[in-house]
């Protein structure tokens, strides 16, 4: 595939990739940050929808942009759990995986790929983290606090489940 061979595209059909995108950037950094104030209502939302859990913040989000939810996009929005060796557990949400990033990069939504938020025993406050495209390829690595800073925290890792497990594994070491 050449460079150029995004002008071939349907724009109806990019548009609709786009504000998916836009969606999924929503709930990352707009849905799931409001609820890190109140660490106990974020995990409980995770523990009583289980599964279901990603398509309640998709529905969120297309509440937000006033758009209506569709049930099959809904499904494409998985939740893995866990617990890291320290004890901490994690409430990971994997995004559809999203197109590549538009060349013009005034229509361009950089989508994340992972949201994570991480709850720690023994009173530490929760850390959330987001794995999302950059815009000339690879990933960042992101993070949202309860009051709404967003930071960059450099390169991440390929956007895979198990690379960004192990990247946060990695992490989680070094504090």
């Amino acid at each position: 595939m050449g460079w150029l061979d995004w002008l071939d595209k349907n724009p109806q059909e990019t548009d609709e990739r786009n504000a998916l995108s836009q969606t999924c950037y929503e709930i990352a950094y707009y849905a799931i940050p409001t609820f890190l104030a109140d660490e106990e209502k974020l995990r409980d939302i995770f523990v009583r929808n289980g599964e279901d859990a990603g398509a309640l913040f998709y529905v969120m989000a297309c509440q937000l942009g006033k758009i209506e939810p569709v049930q099959e996009t809904a499904a494409t929005f998985r939740i893995h759990t866990g617990q890291f060796k320290d004890g901490a557990d994690y409430f990971l949400l994997e995004y559809p995986i999203p197109p590549p990033v538009n060349p013009d990069l005034s229509k361009a939504v950089l989508a994340p790929h992972f949201s994570v938020v991480i709850f720690f025993a023994g009173g530490r406050n929760a850390v959330y983290y987001i794995l999302g495209q950059r815009p000339f390829g690879g990933t960042t690595f992101r993070s949202v606090t309860a009051d709404g800073m967003n930071s960059n925290l450099g390169p991440g890792p390929e956007p895979t489940l198990n690379e960004f497990l192990e990247f946060l594994r990695e992490r989680l070491k070094s504090q």
